[in-house]
Order: structure tokens, then C-alpha cells, then sequence
């Protein structure tokens, strides 16, 4: 793309992360490296196309699907991926396996299933497993939908990073697809960012707070989040492998190597088409935030407060309500209360261009929301963990595997799961 529209809203980054699964028993397959062949047949990390590039990251069993470098603008990137689905799906056939969707796999025990990327970036990974232990669900089960968003200058960088704090605690109430942990039913409707914000604990300074801090521009950025986190890892990591920008574990992180800010709280969905559909919903709602809300004002909001709102949308999806009263005064609202879903749906742009995955967000929950209605699972048993075991076990998980079953071929058909 042109380097001279390399800014606010004229630059997009999307990655999206798959499962490899075998076809039959929808066990996961550590098989990426059967997808990252190059020319002479040697595994590499990346390998690139004109349009996307496929890579992988920690765990053997998934692959990434990204746009090759910035785009202009978000339209016909689902369809791009999709294409890139089909044929992966063609080549993974011959294996006897298959990508499957959703956030984290429904019945991986990640101690026994687990197997950590022996190739390329093999020490940054071992460096990882040896301060922090991979093998975890936050660890080695986990898709995503990572977004970058291009700025051209310090003022664009301090408007959209005070935007993306307002967006992050409303993502999962939309995205959440993971409510499924080792065949249980979990706590969580987004049971993914549960661990991910816990996930590296021993040093906090890593993840902070999950939303990040207030910041002014990009000193201040790095004296208040990447400086201490260098700082705190260097016991851990005396050869400094894993001091690079990318150790940040915020829910959006400043990516000043490719002047773009990354936001990762998106659980990955059904299909490309509903990824995206969510990603031109969040892009337009950060559009709104920037084009009618000053900086000040939304930096006003204490990092805290998002936090709550943030930890609310983890466990109640669409019903997650905002009762803040600073957050409420700032989104326009005179009301005591207002649901997350309300607040896109109430900006005309958000429901002029993706109303159909509005109405199905309103009429059916986020995926998590359908995946359990699908298995049965009612309001009643929300927050109980739910056990697909005892006597009932093989009816349980015999409806639990077709669930994601059919959520694979809706992976394959580009088509959103409603049960």
C-alpha cells in the first residue's frame, strides 16, 4: 500500500488464529509445520502470499491466517480468508485433518496435548515455557483475532490509544466464544481472557491491568509500561530474549515498530465472515469515540473502572450492562444503565453497515451464548460449571462434539452459527 496512507483508519493488520484438528475425533493435531513448507520443502516460521501470510506461534496446532503487511481498508478480507480456510482445509484433508474455530479447544488437556513449536522463534518460546510453564489452557489453548491499527504521528497515536481503552472492556460482551474447559462448562462466557489475564502473574508488570494505562504520547509510553516491564523480566531473562514490545500483555499494546496499536481481547468466531463483521463493528466504534470525544474526556475514564467492565463482559456476554456513570456520560448516555450492545447499536454507522450481525448478536448472544443454547446449557446454569461426565457422559459429549463439528463446517462455509 501507499507508505503516505499509512495512518488513522487507512491502515489495518488483521491475524487470525486457528486450531488443527483431526477430522474424525476433533483431537488437536500439533501438524502446522505440514502447512509452513517452503519451496525446498523446508519448515519456516512464515510463509507469505500476495495477499495473506500463514505463520504459527507457541503451540504446533495452530496456524495464523494475516493480511501480507497493512491494507487500505477492510473490505473483502473475509472473503480473502476464507479462501485462505478452503485451501487450507484442502491440503489438511489429505492428513485427515482440519482447522476448527472458537477461542479454545472444548476438551484439550493442555498437559498431555500440548506441543511447543520446535522450529523457528524456538527460543523465545522455550524462554516463554521456562519462566511461565506453557503448558496451560492460557498458554496452549487459545485463538484469537488480533487487529492493528495504523497512525501516522504522536497525535493520531495518543487519539487512538484513548479510543481503544473505551472499545477493550466491551469486546468480549460481543466476541466472547469460548465457554467450553475440558468438557466443562466454565465460569466464563470468555473463558480464553480469563486466563490471559492471569497467565503471567508473577510478573504483572507484563499484563498490568489487562486495559492499559492513561498515556500522553510515546515517551511517556515507554517510560510507564515497556521500561518497568524490561526491568521486571530481567531476572528471568538475563539474555533478554523476550525484552521486545511483543512481551507486552495488555489488551492492546503499542506495536512502535510498525507504528500501529494491536488490539488482541477479540476471541477468534465461527468463520471469517464474522470476524470481520466484528472488527468493522469495533474500527467504527473507535471512529465515533475519536470523531466526537476529546482525548481528555476519554482518558478520564481510571483504568480501574474499565477494568470492572471489562471482568462483567467476561462472564455475561450481551447482558453485560454499564452502570458507570463517567463511562455512561461520555458514550452519551442519561441513562443509569445502558447494555454494551446497546451502545453499538445505537451509532447509526455501526448499524447502517453490520446491522445483520447486530440482530443476530440481539436475537442469539455472541458465539459462546450459542454454542451454549445449542448444548442446552440455560440462563439457570449460567455461572455453574456444568460436567459432560458421570452417567450422562457420552450423551453430553456426543452433543458437544457435533456442536463443534458444526461449527467447523461453518468454518468451511463461511456461514454464522446460530443453532
Amino acid at each position: 500500500m501507499n507508505p503516505n496512507k499509512l495512518s488513522l483508519f487507512h491502515a489495518y493488520g488483521i491475524e487470525a488464529e486457528y486450531m488443527i484438528v483431526d477430522r474424525d475425533t476433533l483431537s488437536v493435531s500439533p501438524s502446522a509445520a505440514l502447512l509452513l513448507l517452503d519451496e525446498v520443502s523446508n519448515i519456516q516460521n512464515e510463509i507469505t502470499f500476495d495477499q495473506t501470510a500463514w505463520s504459527n506461534e507457541l503451540a504446533s496446532h495452530l496456524i495464523e491466517i494475516k493480511t501480507n503487511g497493512p491494507v487500505e481498508n477492510l473490505d473483502g478480507i473475509g472473503n480473502i480468508f476464507h479462501e485462505d480456510v478452503i485451501k487450507i482445509n484442502t491440503f489438511l484433508e489429505k492428513e485427515n485433518l482440519m482447522l476448527m474455530p472458537t477461542a479454545m479447544h472444548p476438551w484439550m488437556n493442555p498437559s498431555k496435548d500440548f506441543v511447543i513449536w520446535p522450529h523457528e522463534n524456538q527460543e523465545i518460546y522455550n524462554a516463554y515455557d521456562t519462566i511461565f510453564n506453557c503448558k496451560g489452557h492460557g498458554w496452549s489453548n487459545l485463538q484469537s483475532v488480533h487487529i492493528n491499527l495504523g497512525y501516522a504521528n504522536e497525535y493520531e497515536f495518543r487519539s487512538l490509544h484513548a479510543a481503544i481503552r473505551i472499545l477493550l472492556p466491551m469486546i468480549p460482551a460481543l466476541a466472547a466464544s469460548s465457554p467450553i474447559l475440558e468438557a466443562h462448562r466454565s465460569n466464563y462466557l470468555d473463558t480464553r481472557l480469563n486466563f490471559y489475564a492471569n497467565n503471567q502473574k508473577i510478573i504483572p508488570e507484563i499484563s498490568g491491568s489487562i486495559i492499559p494505562e492513561v498515556i500522553d504520547s510515546e515517551k511517556e509510553y515507554r517510560k510507564i509500561i515497556l521500561e518497568p516491564m524490561y526491568k521486571a523480566i530481567e531476572q528471568y531473562d538475563p539474555n533478554q530474549i523476550l525484552q521486545d514490545e511483543w512481551l507486552n500483555s495488555r489488551g492492546a499494546i503499542a506495536r512502535f515498530d510498525r507504528s500501529a496499536i494491536e488490539i488482541r481481547l477479540m476471541d477468534i468466531q465461527e468463520c471469517p465472515k464474522a470476524d470481520l463483521s466484528l472488527v468493522n463493528i469495533f474500527v467504527l466504534f473507535l471512529k465515533h469515540l475519536i470523531e466526537n470525544y476529546i482525548v481528555e474526556d476519554m482518558n478520564s475514564i481510571p483504568t480501574s473502572e474499565l477494568k470492572i467492565l471489562l471482568d462483567s463482559s467476561i462472564i455475561h456476554g450481551t447482558k453485560t450492562v454499564i452502570l458507570n456513570s463517567k463511562l455512561l456520560k461520555l458514550l452519551g448516555s442519561n441513562q443509569d444503565s445502558i447494555s454494551v450492545l446497546d451502545v453499538f447499536t445505537n451509532i447509526p454507522s455501526i448499524q447502517q453497515a453490520e446491522g445483520k450481525m447486530l440482530a443476530v448478536l440481539k436475537n442469539h448472544g455472541n458465539l459462546s451464548e450459542r454454542i451454549l443454547a445449542s448444548l442446552e446449557i440455560n440462563e439457570s446454569t449460567m455461572l455453574n460449571s456444568i460436567a459432560f461426565d458421570g452417567k450422562n457422559n457420552e450423551e453430553h459429549f456426543k452433543k458437544l462434539k457435533a456442536t463443534y463439528l458444526t461449527l467447523c463446517s461453518n468454518l468451511q462455509n463461511n456461514e454464522i452459527y446460530i443453532p
